[in-house]
């Protein structure tokens, strides 16, 4: 794992937050690539995966549904579609002091949580997906990424030319997943995904919520359907509504603020991931109006309060301008649900793209069999 923590007490509250994410990081220690290095890099859809616009924040038009989980902004939390809090941060910093915390680039609350599914890095709380040091933040937990069949690093930069396809590194020369995919090819699968091409179909048979992708590095699905630079101001915002340098995505254009520049619809400037100088936005925050709604990444106005979306159970992200769904490393969006589930697998859904594991072929149903 990328983060060494300090004593035994923390390292069983973490491990009890991964057990209850549903993570399996064991799959994620493969050995690094024949290279030996890794690699740290960093539309008009409602927010609510089942199509419900239930949810509008505070004096404006925009409107959110509330997907399949229900939010509070009371403290900032969340109930997940069970009931469970969702990305709900302590009510202390870590150190006891006074003041914002739990928020990317803020202290880590009680027990070294972070908001958003974040992650906790030396007392700072690191943005789901964020990169730092050879490791990347999967749902509250780094882990090492860039090798093969390691999560992919930050914006979905693979070390050694490999491919990022569902969130995790492909080996140069092998099967991206499947035919339409192609081969993995100095970074980029042969079929679709490369920079400037057509975005690879994450929506098989018909069945799938998945949103398309690219597979090549710093890249994302433009208006246009085609694969492009993402993450800086005025590109369209990375997988999982990612911004560079802590932008924020406008949900209205799904395209990146830079921060200290000002969101559209007249709500304010973009400070941290958050509009309204830092107000709505963000993990906990209220969402922003005229349908900029939730700018940080990994989040959905959920009951006018924006909560962690894309991880497990949790409600799925809404994808970039070409529609559909997107979900953490290992996980899809469950049809008829609009939660986040284990993908890839025996009897589960096919992941983005048609991908199962272990030989499997995704049928007509999107099932792995």
């Amino acid at each position: 794992m990328g983060l060494a923590r300090p004593g035994l007490v923390i390292a069983l509250v973490a491990a009890a937050f991964a057990s209850a994410c549903g993570l399996n990081f064991d799959k994620y220690q493969g050995g690094s690539g024949s290279d030996g290095s890794v690699e740290d890099s960093s539309g008009g859809m409602t927010d609510s995966p089942t199509g419900d616009s239930t949810g509008s924040s505070s004096g404006s038009s925009g409107s959110s549904g509330s997907g399949s989980s229900s939010g509070s902004s009371s403290g900032g939390s969340s109930s997940g579609p069970d009931g469970s809090p969702v990305d709900a941060p302590s009510d202390t910093k870590q150190d006891g002091a006074p003041g914002p915390y739990g928020q990317p680039g803020e202290a880590c609350c009680t027990g070294n949580m972070c908001s958003g599914g974040g992650c906790c890095n030396a007392g700072t709380c690191l943005a789901r997906g964020e990169g730092m040091g050879g490791s990347v933040c999967v749902d509250g937990m780094l882990a090492t990424c860039g090798g093969p069949g390691q999560p992919c690093c930050q914006n979905d930069t693979c070390s050694g030319k490999r491919c990022c396809v569902d969130g995790q590194c492909i080996m140069f020369g092998s099967s991206c997943g499947t035919m339409q995919l192609g081969t993995c090819n100095n970074g980029t699968c042969s079929g679709c995904g490369a920079d400037g091409a057509t975005c690879c179909q994450g929506a098989m048979n018909g069945m799938s919520w998945s949103g398309n992708f690219c597979t090549a590095p710093n890249d994302a699905c433009n208006s246009m359907n085609k694969c492009a630079a993402c993450g800086g101001p005025g590109q369209p915002c990375c997988d999982g509504s990612g911004c560079n340098a802590g932008g924020c995505c406008d949900r209205s254009t799904r395209t990146c603020v830079g921060n200290g520049m000002m969101c559209s619809g007249g709500t304010g400037a973009c400070n941290n991931g958050a509009c309204g100088g830092g107000t709505c936005g963000g993990p906990g925050m209220p969402c922003c109006g005229n349908n900029v709604e939730c700018t940080a990444p990994y989040t959905s106005c959920q009951t006018n309060t924006c909560a962690g979306c894309g991880g497990p159970n949790e409600p799925c992200c809404v994808a970039n301008n070409v529609g559909g769904y997107w979900c953490s490393v290992g996980l899809a969006c469950q049809p008829g649900m609009g939660t986040c589930t284990p993908c890839g697998g025996g009897n589960q859904i096919c992941c983005a793209g048609g991908v199962c594991n272990g030989g499997m072929t995704c049928d007509a149903t999107n099932q792995c069999m």
